[in-house]
């Protein structure tokens, strides 16, 4: 697993004034997919796992980090004093995402995200000691 991380931005108005992305090619993302790291594969399916990573005050405003137990992605909010976020960031860990410019997983590529996390359980020993 990569050390470093790639940051992206997220405004916390949700994406409503964010312009749309189109699909990506699918044999670009299936690909993708393929060889992604099964728990990059696990949070995309399932979420992700976050633990708390820290947190600072800074003139008034609360900075806090959470990080995926999993993926080791990096969840940066910024909040005002009352508690309103002002910034969301992600840092997540190389090959996590398809390459810039590739465009966004649709739905049928979510399906072949979610069956490689099945298949990847079928294949593990699941069992409790």
């Amino acid at each position: 697993m990569g050390t470093r991380l790639r940051q992206t931005t997220r405004s916390p108005g949700k994406g409503k004034d964010k312009p749309k992305v189109a699909a990506a090619p699918v044999d670009l993302v299936r690909q993708h997919i393929a060889n992604m790291a099964l728990q990059y594969v696990q949070c995309r399916d399932w979420g992700h796992s976050w633990r708390p990573y820290s947190v600072t005050q800074e003139r008034g405003d609360w900075h806090q980090e959470l990080r995926c137990a999993r993926c080791h992605t990096i969840r940066r909010w910024i909040l005002d004093r009352y508690g309103h976020p002002t910034s969301k960031t992600y840092d997540y860990p190389d090959d996590y995402l398809a390459a810039p410019g590739t465009g966004r997983m649709s739905a049928d590529d979510r399906d072949v995200l979610r069956l490689r996390s099945l298949q990847a359980l079928l294949t593990a020993d699941t069992t409790e000691d």
